[in-house]
C-alpha cells in the first residue's frame, strides 16, 4: 500500500479554525489597544489643557484670567454655585469641562486648583475621568 503525502479534509479544517481563532484574538487585541490609546490621549490632552489654564492663572492673576477664559468658553464661563469658575471647551473633537478654584492661604498668596473632566464613552462627564493641578500664585500683588 502506498501512502499519499497530502492533508486530509479534517486536518485542513482544524488548521483553518486555528488560523481564524488567531486572527480573531489579534483583532480583539488591536481594538483594545486603540481604545486604550484614545483614553490615554484624552487624559494627556486634559492634563495639557489644565496646565495651560494654570499657567494663565499664575501669569495674569484670578480676575484677568477669568475674563480671558470667559471669552474662550464655548459653554459656561461663569462662577457656579460652589464659587468655582466653570467652563466647557472642545479640543480635537472631545468636550472638556474645566473648573477653576481659588483659595487664599496667606496674605498675597492664593492657591489655585484646575480640574478638567472629559467625556467618557457614555457621552457624559465621568468623575473618575479627570485631572487636577494645584499651585500657589499671587506673588507681588
Amino acid at each position: 500500500m502506498k501512502s499519499e503525502g497530502g492533508f486530509t479534509l479534517l486536518e485542513l479544517l482544524v488548521a483553518l479554525g486555528l488560523l481564524a481563532l488567531g486572527m480573531l484574538l489579534f483583532l480583539q487585541t488591536s481594538v483594545l489597544t486603540l481604545r486604550l490609546h484614545a483614553r490615554s490621549r484624552r487624559g494627556t490632552e486634559a492634563l495639557l489643557l489644565a496646565q495651560e489654564k494654570m499657567e494663565i492663572l499664575l501669569a495674569q492673576g484670578w480676575e484677568d484670567a477669568l475674563a480671558s477664559f470667559s471669552a474662550d468658553a464655548e459653554v459656561g464661563g461663569e462662577v457656579d454655585s460652589q464659587g468655582r469658575f466653570a467652563m466647557e471647551t472642545v479640543r480635537r473633537g472631545c468636550r472638556y469641562r474645566i473648573f477653576l478654584e481659588r483659595s487664599e492661604t496667606a496674605p498675597h498668596l492664593d492657591r489655585y486648583r484646575v480640574t478638567c473632566f472629559w467625556e467618557g464613552s457614555s457621552r457624559g462627564f465621568a468623575g473618575e475621568r479627570s485631572v487636577a493641578i494645584s499651585a500657589a500664585g499671587g506673588w507681588g500683588r
